[in-house]
């Protein structure tokens, strides 16, 4: 699922809002953007413009968003899943 060159990192934060924005629902919505059921921006509040962060202890311990990302982004590759 993942394309490394497009999306380096796993985690970003949108300009507008700061919300917390996995690489995987990025690619999600890209996929909503190549369907053309969404028009808006890749952030709920229709924000464009992302960059790249690191999750804070508190959103890495109650975000389970994070938890699936790490999964199987980091934990199942390792295993050779």
């Amino acid at each position: 699922m993942s394309d490394d060159t497009r999306l380096p990192h796993l985690v970003y934060r949108c300009r507008q809002c700061t919300r917390l924005l996995t690489r995987r629902e990025i690619y999600a919505r890209w996929l909503e953007f190549d369907s053309g059921a969404a028009n808006t921006g890749l952030c709920p509040c229709g924000g464009a413009k992302i960059s790249p962060s690191n999750p804070t202890l508190w959103e890495e311990i109650t975000t389970p968003r994070v938890w699936v990302l790490w999964w199987k982004e980091v934990v199942l590759p390792r295993l050779g899943f």
